[in-house]
């Protein structure tokens, strides 16, 4: 299955968790769009994780999204690294029940209140 739409439809999951107030995600994109002047506009942080999700209490988690076969570039390890030395976890996931499987682990380990 193409990593776009594997994206998608983690997308459409945490789009609906954070309706239901349980979470809330941002979509990382990295990259540059060219001028009508020939210069670029650059965007995103390269290596960033596919998504930053933050949890009740305090939670915060990155995904990286890979087909299965897809593995992470060099930056991207490199980016890894530094957000799992500051201590925030970062998974590698290939599909939505696997999203789903680390939300629910995180959500029934997190005691909180939403109103």
């Amino acid at each position: 299955m193409k990593e776009s739409l594997i994206q998608t439809a983690i997308e459409q999951y945490l789009a609906y968790q954070e309706n239901l107030k349980k979470l809330c995600f941002q979509k990382n994109n990295s990259g540059a769009l060219p001028t009508a002047r020939g210069s670029w506009i650059r965007f995103g942080k390269a290596g960033a994780p596919d998504f930053i999700v933050w949890l009740p209490n305090g939670k915060c988690i990155c995904i990286e999204v890979k087909n299965e076969t897809g593995k992470l570039s060099v930056i991207q390890k490199e980016f890894k690294d530094k957000i799992t030395k500051l201590g925030y976890e970062y998974f590698i996931v290939r599909s939505v029940d696997e999203v789903e499987v680390i939300i629910n682990k995180i959500l029934l380990l997190t005691p909180y209140n939403v109103k």
